[in-house]
């Protein structure tokens, strides 16, 4: 049904303001931008404390 998790994290996201019965599609938009950043933002931790743990 999907062609990938982008469409699917925006189909799940629109679901969820859909369903509580928001319309404006800015919030489903600033909802995206901030889980994608917050994952982003996640990820480069991850990526920043194991290269500070590798011994020069």
């Amino acid at each position: 049904m999907f062609e990938d998790d982008i469409t699917r994290a925006a189909w799940i996201i629109a679901a969820k303001h859909i369903a509580r019965g928001q319309k404006d599609p800015t919030h489903m938009i600033a909802e995206g931008i901030r889980s994608e950043r917050e994952r982003w933002t996640s990820l480069q931790t991850k990526t920043d404390d194991q290269q500070a743990s590798r011994p020069s």
